[in-house]
């Protein structure tokens, strides 16, 4: 940081990417930066990803969405180390309290929008591999029958998203929405998914059928807000396929009760989501 700082070391509950955060003070006590360090294959292939969105954040940033700037990625004692400076509002209790459509939007149409069938995009060819139907003892088929429900010929907007895009990893700052974590970052989504995450964080355990009209609802606000035509509800259901693939991903090896529990409310929103896929089919 080319100063001393003070080291606080913030420790979470056990789960797949854990990574120790260490949160950089200045002699003064005023938070300067933050460091995360990779514990693993999975959480080391994160924070190279952020490093990249971090860089292409910089070169092109993205219209009233303020995020940290990379300060340093390199090894210590063989753990891949990311440093990114702190964000003026990050301490704050300014957590965004209703989806901020405007900067989602933003996010999304950071590296333009195209519009193509959902079949001939590469996200379509990552997420339909749903695995077996039976994960750690839970019968997870809803995922199954949600992708067969799906039209793949339904033409879609695509764009970036954060990832994992949810109040705490945002504040509303003075003249920008300040958002961090970026690990999650990709483009040649479709657009909304953002919305989509949003709704499955801030509900989590509520009535799932109430969550998928509200997630569907949501997907909707960063579509008209882009003005381009694509359906909230098979944006809704891409989200639930992607969000199953990185808990299969990450969870290959160490599966937690509460990665459970979630996996099952998630089931129970894909059951919901069905008879609203049926219906957007041909």
């Amino acid at each position: 940081m080319g100063r001393p700082v003070r080291l606080g070391v913030l420790l979470g509950p056990p789960r797949a990417n854990i990574k120790p955060v260490l949160q950089l003070f200045d002699v003064d006590g005023r938070t300067v930066a933050f460091a995360k360090v990779a514990t693993s294959t999975i959480s080391a292939s994160l924070l190279d990803a952020e490093a990249a969105a971090l860089r292409r954040l910089e070169r092109r940033p993205v219209p009233g969405v303020l995020a940290p700037q990379l300060v340093d990625i390199s090894a210590w004692r063989d753990r891949l180390v990311l440093v990114q400076t702190a964000l003026p509002a990050a301490q704050s209790s300014r957590q965004p309290t209703i989806l901020p459509t405007a900067a989602l939007a933003a996010i999304a149409a950071s590296g333009g929008i195209r519009r193509s069938t959902l079949d001939a995009s590469a996200f379509w060819h990552t997420v339909r591999d749903v695995g077996p139907s039976h994960w750690h003892g839970l019968d997870v088929s809803a995922f199954a029958h949600l992708r067969d429900a799906i039209d793949p010929a339904v033409e879609c907007s695509f764009g970036a998203w954060h990832g994992d895009f949810a109040p705490w990893n945002a504040a509303c700052g003075e003249h920008h929405l300040e958002v961090w974590d970026w690990e999650r970052f990709e483009e040649e989504v479709p657009a909304g998914l953002d919305a989509a995450h949003w709704r499955a964080q801030v509900d989590v355990w509520a009535d799932p059928a109430a969550t998928w009209s509200a997630m569907c609802h949501d997907a909707e606000q960063v579509i008209s807000a882009l003005g381009t035509p694509s359906s909230g509800a098979v944006t809704a259901a891409c989200y639930l396929l992607n969000v199953w693939m990185r808990y299969r991903h990450d969870a290959a090896e160490f599966v937690t009760p509460d990665l459970r529990a979630r996996t099952a409310w998630l089931c129970d929103v894909a059951r919901a989501a069905l008879p609203d896929m049926k219906e957007t089919r041909p």
